[in-house]
């Protein structure tokens, strides 16, 4: 009974913290809660080995099992972070000379460049406001946005607006949190 005591305590008092958190707006992680997973087990597994019926037991096993299963689902079965690997992939695969990239709306080459094409020069990177002279010396231009965090409408209309002047959107590519588009020159 002490023991099982303990165990709830070791338990129950971090996630009743993480509620009262919740309740003030922090924002929650998994990893706020991974102490409370070795108390939880050994009361979990305490629970079932005092249930009389065989059965009973067997079932609440199965059902742990199958509940665990699922919620690694989202860990390894559902994006949640931007698919930059596959959208530049698709650049440094595709790129010409001449190419210029604009990332809307940071207006830098992502990081992810120097991981996944380490050994390739990335398309020129040219302003997310960009001018007639920035565009200059672009055959195409590679437009890549970060639609997750949804940057304000009106700039992204303006960069298009920008870019239709003197391009035409020949090709468009989607990724999870990424969007790809590719101008190019209108044929003479």
């Amino acid at each position: 009974p002490i023991c099982t005591a303990l165990l709830a305590t070791l338990w129950l008092a971090p996630h009743l913290t993480l509620m009262i958190l919740a309740l003030k707006g922090v924002p929650y992680d998994v990893r706020y809660a991974l102490a409370c997973t070795v108390p939880y087990y050994l009361l979990a597994g305490r629970g079932i080995t005092i249930m009389r019926s065989r059965i009973w037991r067997c079932a609440c096993l199965a059902g742990i099992l199958l509940y665990s299963g699922y919620a690694l689902r989202a860990d390894y079965f559902i994006p949640y972070k931007e698919n930059y690997r596959d959208a530049l992939g698709h650049i440094a695969n595709a790129q010409q000379p001449g190419d210029c990239a604009l990332f809307f709306p940071d207006g830098t080459l992502p990081l992810q460049w120097g991981v996944y094409h380490a050994g390739q020069t990335p398309p020129r990177i040219i302003r997310p406001e960009p001018e007639t002279s920035d565009m200059e010396g672009c055959k195409r231009i590679w437009l890549v946005t970060y639609t997750k965090a949804a940057p304000p409408s009106g700039q992204l209309r303006s960069v298009h607006r920008n870019l239709t002047a003197s391009f035409i959107e020949v090709e468009r590519q989607h990724y999870f949190g990424v969007d790809v588009m590719l101008y190019a020159r209108p044929p003479l």
